[in-house]
């Protein structure tokens, strides 16, 4: 009985380890594919500016500041039916 008690106990920590060390990575992905996301918006944004003059009259480096603080007040304050895990 000992053995198989020892046996159990083992398995028990390995799959402890194993969610301890899986839990995280869907995280990692997502936050992966949100910065990827992010980088094409602020791309195809750009391309607006360029295309209404905006980037010609203020040029590219205050587009890409103006376009960083709008993304990341955005992504501070999400759209409203949109929950949060914790919530």
């Amino acid at each position: 009985m000992s053995k198989q008690t020892d046996e159990i106990a083992a398995l028990r920590k390995r799959i402890e380890e194993l969610e301890a060390k899986a839990k995280p990575l869907p995280w990692r992905v997502w936050r992966s594919l949100l910065q990827r996301l992010c980088g094409r918006v602020e791309s195809y944004l750009l391309r607006c500016c360029e295309a209404n003059g905006l980037l010609a009259d203020d040029g590219e480096r205050q587009c890409r500041a103006t376009l960083a603080s709008g993304i990341n007040a955005g992504m501070g304050r999400p759209y409203h039916d949109i929950k949060a895990e914790w919530d």
